[in-house]
């Protein structure tokens, strides 16, 4: 048996996302799994400040030396056996959170999707996953069951017949899910019947994580095994 995080990571190798495939983001998605990382932006100095800051800075700096270099005999020796340590223990700390930064380098696209929120580009009509929070899934099968969701799962069930794959992914733990909310009357009972119903009658395969980088894993990763075997990998 395993016995942390750090030994399983060592066996679950990052994921290589295939030529051509790009993950499709619905637009509407209030907190997004997939976010763009914002450029940082670098200040810009004008060339009379800057050469006034150099002659200040090494004036600064000169009288500064003798007393840095004295100060770096005394803790020179305590540093490098510390620093020592501190390897290890970035090892370690990389180890176990490797497996999900990979999901930083996915390609994806926002747009409108009419079916699920998450789903590959080119194949928006065979993949899909759908995402919901507690208060979410609780309208799902609760006001909005005869409206939206019995079409919708109608819609997945179509899908899955022609060769598709439907996904749920839910952000919570299952026991949360099962304790329902003080504001909806949907029973645990009922949550427990429509998960059934998703599985059994639907085909559609449910996930349960409140983390959001595991939600991430799962959407990459199954996008990435749809891709392959659709493309006869």
């Amino acid at each position: 048996m395993f016995k942390d995080i750090n030994d399983i990571s060592d066996y679950i190798k990052p994921y290589k996302i295939p030529d051509g495939m790009i993950i499709v983001q619905d637009v509407s998605e209030h907190i997004k799994l997939f976010v763009e990382k914002k450029k940082k932006k670098v200040k810009t100095v004008d060339k009379k400040d800057r050469g006034v800051s150099k002659k200040i800075g090494k004036n600064k700096t000169e009288n500064k030396n003798v007393d840095n270099k004295k100060a770096e005999n005394k803790t020179g020796n305590k540093t490098e056996n510390k620093a020592d340590d501190n390897k290890k223990a970035e090892n370690k700390n990389d180890t176990a959170t490797m497996i999900l930064k990979t999901a930083d380098k996915v390609p994806f696209i926002n747009q409108a999707l009419y079916n699920g929120d998450y789903s590959i580009l080119g194949l928006e009509n065979l993949f899909t996953i759908e995402r919901k929070m507690i208060s979410d899934f609780l309208a799902y099968i609760g006001k909005e069951r005869n409206i939206k969701t019995v079409h919708k799962l109608g819609r997945f069930k179509h899908m899955i017949n022609r060769g598709g794959w439907v996904g749920l992914i839910i952000e919570a733990a299952e026991e949360e899910l099962m304790k329902g909310s003080i504001y909806s009357k949907i029973t645990p009972e009922m949550i427990r019947q429509s998960l059934i119903s998703m599985r059994v009658r639907w085909g559609i395969h449910v996930y349960f994580n409140p983390d959001r980088d595991y939600l991430k894993r799962f959407v990459v990763d199954h996008a990435i095994k749809f891709w392959n075997v659709w493309h006869g990998k």
